[in-house]
């Protein structure tokens, strides 16, 4: 059922009612743990949609935040909450404590006779550890110690030749 609303939603996006502000397709890269802030609102503070709906759906979920299952109250508890303001309409979806299972699209459409939506990608995967001022320290060293190994080797090289150049003298 919720997947022939869902259907329903896409094929009604053609037209448009409310005209939803911002970007129709947006990525979010986050990181687990990482709270999630959505917002959608209607371009014309006179639009007064009559439905207001968020979706989430994956390889994995399908999910209607306004009819959650028993297991996906389970899943979201304490973690979701649901605002909608007026003048302009806005619906904000804020999803704390993100996991790699939140990952997915998220949908917000609202409609009045008419469907207008906005789509977000969220991805969430572990941040890249950032170089450090510990970092840079260990580089400086490195290139110290190279630095001085060269060095050595260079008096070392001089020496031998130095060393053969004599006995070679010497023998003649």
């Amino acid at each position: 059922m919720k997947l022939v609303l869902f259907v329903l939603y896409v094929a009604l996006d053609v037209i448009t009612g409310c005209s939803i502000s911002g970007p129709e397709n947006e990525t979010i890269l986050k990181s687990p743990g990482d709270p999630l802030h959505l917002q959608c609102s209607c371009a014309d503070p006179q639009s007064k949609p009559e439905t207001i709906l968020w979706i989430f759906t994956n390889d994995k979920y399908f999910t209607d935040f306004l009819y959650l299952t028993e297991e996906e109250k389970k899943r979201y508890h304490g973690r979701l909450q649901m605002l909608t303001t007026s003048a302009p309409v806005t619906t904000t979806l804020l999803l704390s404590n993100l996991t790699e299972g939140d990952q997915g699209f998220y949908i917000c459409y609202m409609t009045s006779g008419q469907t207008s939506a906005r789509r977000f990608k969220l991805i969430v995967q572990e941040a890249e550890p950032e170089a450090g001022p510990w970092m840079s320290v260990w580089i400086i060293l490195i290139m110290r110690l190279l630095l001085v190994v060269l060095m050595l080797g260079g008096a070392v090289l001089i020496c031998w030749r130095c060393t053969t150049m004599n006995s070679t003298v010497g023998h003649s």
